[in-house]
């Protein structure tokens, strides 16, 4: 790939995408920064490690999460982490134990998006949902990023480092709709944290 320039504040045209127009990067900061983001399921696959995690999430702050090993479930004030035998519950903490889906979905976790120099590169459709491929010179060292972001959404669909084709996460599978009823967590005391081993 060409190096990362800056098209922060203007917008590109590509013959391959029949001559529209891109968005710039300062454009595509905007969609994947904005909130709320959507209600979602799917799965995120880190091909650096092999773990599937499978997500299910209200949008807001309330997910089900499970790679197969441990498993989160938070509405945003108390988390239940399990893993392996021990289950620990957080109360007015939120938790970011199984970070892929939560960042993917909420780009504005990642470190440094905000102030990253980048550019829009093209058009794809990825996951049947139309989306746009930029590089980005971020992260520790300034590594730069190619990063695949859902258009209408704002969520990032697949991430990696340009010089490391074979790592990447990438979310499959996803399903957009709404939430009817997420429902709550009810405890009946209020202790910061409580551990059980099995």
């Amino acid at each position: 790939m060409a190096p990362v320039g800056d098209n922060r504040h203007t917008s590109a045209v590509t013959a391959a995408d029949g001559g529209r127009v891109l968005p710039s990067w300062s454009e595509l900061v905007a969609i994947l920064l904005s909130e709320p983001k959507p209600a979602v399921s799917g799965a995120c696959r880190n091909t650096a490690d092999g773990t599937v995690t499978r997500f299910l999430h209200d949008g807001d702050r309330s997910w089900l999460l499970d790679d197969g090993r441990r498993s989160l479930v938070t509405d945003g004030d108390t988390t239940v982490y399990v893993e392996r035998d021990r289950i620990t519950r957080y109360h007015n903490r939120y938790v970011y134990a199984l970070p892929d889906p939560q960042a993917l979905i909420h780009p504005r976790l990642l470190s440094g998006l905000a102030t990253a120099e980048g550019m829009v590169a093209e058009r794809t459709v990825l996951e049947d949902r139309p989306a746009l491929v930029a590089e980005a010179m971020a992260g520790r060292g300034g590594a730069t990023l190619r990063i695949v972001a859902d258009e209408a959404t704002g969520m990032i669909m697949s991430l990696r480092e340009a010089s490391q084709p074979g790592a990447e996460v990438r979310i499959e599978g996803l399903e957009v709709g709404a939430v009817i009823d997420p429902g709550t967590f009810t405890w009946s005391h209020g202790v910061d944290e409580e551990v059980w081993d099995g």
